[in-house]
Parts: C-alpha cells; structure tokens; sequence
C-alpha cells in the first residue's frame, strides 16, 4: 500500500510529501479501516508487522461496488 500512495499521492502532484507524510496517511487509512496500528509509527520495518484480513478486502471491493454508477 506504501508503494502506491507514494507514488500516486497527491494526485496533483504525485511522490510530492516526504517518506514520513506518506507513513502517516498511511496509518490513518489503515486505523480508519480497522487495522491495528497500535499506536506504533510506521515505516519499512514496522509496517511488515500489520496484517491485513480478507474481510478487510472484501469490505473495500463491495464499498466500491456500491459507489459505481
């Protein structure tokens, strides 16, 4: 998830904020989702300890789903 919102973020302006923005808008989206983040500040080595579940996914497919025309 780094990998694409670091380098696709800001739309405007793409790969734009420093590592550590991208970390923090990374662990908003992530505790927003669910995920435990515990309070930990993310970056490379961190990052390897969050796991992600399978109704993580299936709620972001059936919420895109739900927003197409």
């Amino acid at each position: 998830m780094y990998e694409f919102i670091s380098a696709a973020m800001p739309a405007e302006q793409p790969a734009s904020l420093e590592a550590e923005q991208y970390w923090n808008v990374l662990a908003f989206v992530l505790q927003s989702n669910g995920a435990p983040v515990d309070g930990k500040r993310l970056n490379d080595t961190s990052s390897e300890q969050i796991t992600l579940h399978t109704d993580c996914t299936q709620k972001v497919a059936s919420a895109s789903a739900r927003a197409k025309p």
